[in-house]
């Protein structure tokens, strides 16, 4: 049972900001598992390795100390992630800094950086910031200019579980630090199988259109605060409950920004063969929306919509690196309306149902057939 749109309130995560809303710290609960998924698993095959922030938070999440308490520090002003030694140099230097200055080991430590990068880092200045935020009273949540996040209860069998969503980010566009917690007890390998999928979900799911930025990131944290025994396994029968609900928490976290920020539309890519090759469909499905959009206005007629409409998606999946698609059973269906059960023919398309689509009440939604991977983007 899932009830959405509560404030973000993870039992073992307390938060503090700066007054100006740009830099958090967070105390985390001891026993506190964490893993990380970056942008690096995004980029094609043979891209630069990873560095920066990104690569200090990985290496932090194997080498954790569960014995002792965590913290975490997150600054919304330059991102660190750049492919060379110099951003390698700065996340150095930051985590020295700001492991001394929260009293806590490095590999205790996920330091995170949301903004725009190959600028430089003013970790003088992140410090002072850092001491301000220590001075602020702990809250559940983590408020600032720089901070959007929601909460949700989820009960699964065993008993109350809290899920949680973050995202930090800059004033101008950037990298963004994304984050998943729940009071559940997940072992970090379990994390590590599972967050891929749950990247589909938050990241991926806003960035379909532009793309993955190089600073992007996404923590998952299970703080255990909650009675109900560990998950120690992704064969757990819980393991998908659980991710069902930080699924729901970053995939409401994505639909409230979208609806801020108008002119986004929503779709469901579903039933591809990995997390990766959802992230790929929907990105090049997300690049053809706006040309998909313009010809449904030129069009009359409730025929003549439906076909328009499932061309343009015809057109687009064939331009997606999707090998044996013409072999898979598509469906594709908007709101209620099954609009094809297979890429050849469509439904009438009334015009109040293309309007539901564009105001966000109506899903449409294209399930490949290939797998169980998938999410809602937003293009």
């Amino acid at each position: 049972m899932i009830r959405i749109g509560s404030s973000f309130h993870v039992p073992g995560i307390r938060f503090q900001s700066d007054p100006s809303g740009t830099v958090f710290a967070a105390d985390l609960r001891r026993g506190t598992e964490w893993s990380a998924r970056t942008a690096g698993r995004s980029l094609p095959a043979g891209a630069p390795r990873e560095d920066g922030s990104a690569a200090r938070i990985q290496w932090a999440a194997a080498e954790k100390r569960r014995a002792f308490p965590a913290k975490l520090f997150i600054s919304t002003s330059v991102g660190i992630a750049g492919f060379g030694p110099l951003s390698d140099q700065t996340a150095l230097a930051l985590e020295d800094a700001a492991s001394g200055a929260l009293g806590v080991e490095k590999e205790n430590l996920i330091a995170a950086a949301a903004g725009p990068v190959l600028e430089h880092y003013p970790v003088g200045s992140m410090m002072e910031a850092l001491q301000a935020a220590r001075a602020q009273p702990f809250l559940d949540e983590p408020r600032g200019r720089g901070a959007e996040a929601l909460g949700l209860p989820f009960r699964i069998a065993e008993g109350a579980l809290e899920m949680g969503a973050a995202v930090f980010h800059a004033e101008r566009t950037g990298g963004e630090v994304w984050i998943a917690a729940t009071s559940a007890g997940i072992r970090r390998e379990v994390l590590e199988g599972v967050r891929d999928r749950l990247w589909l979900a938050g990241p991926a799911a806003w960035r379909a259109s532009s793309g993955i930025h190089p600073g992007d990131v996404l923590i998952l944290l299970a703080t255990g605060a909650s009675p109900i025994a560990e998950v120690t396994s992704e064969e757990d029968p819980r393991t998908e409950s659980v991710i069902a609900g930080l699924s729901t928490a970053l995939s409401q976290l994505v639909r409230k920004r979208a609806l801020a920020a108008g002119g986004r539309i929503p779709f469901g890519l579903f039933g591809a063969e990995t997390p990766l090759e959802a992230e790929v469909a929907a990105g090049v499905l997300a690049r053809f929306i706006p040309e998909i959009l313009r010809r449904l206005s030129a069009v009359q007629g409730e025929t003549r919509s439906g076909e328009a409409l499932l061309d343009g998606i015809r057109c687009a999946l064939l331009s997606a690196p999707l090998p044996g698609l013409e072999r898979a059973l598509v469906r594709v269906t908007i709101g209620e309306l099954m609009l094809s059960p297979g890429l050849r023919a469509a439904a009438p398309l009334p015009g109040s149902l293309i309007q539901s689509w564009r105001e966000g009440s109506a899903e449409l939604r294209i399930d490949l057939g290939r797998g169980a991977c998938g999410a809602v983007f937003w293009a």
